[in-house]
């Protein structure tokens, strides 16, 4: 069925990356652990 095609389509599809919101908060998580320990 090529209707189901593009319908939720896995995290494999994008080649292992998440949503634009969770790809947005894991990288506000990176950016905020880099700076904490920067920090010390």
């Amino acid at each position: 069925r090529e209707e189901r095609r593009g319908h939720r389509p896995p995290t494999r599809a994008y080649g292992g990356y998440l949503c634009s919101e969770c790809l947005r908060r894991g990288l506000k998580a990176a950016v905020d652990a880099l700076y904490f320990s920067s920090q010390g």
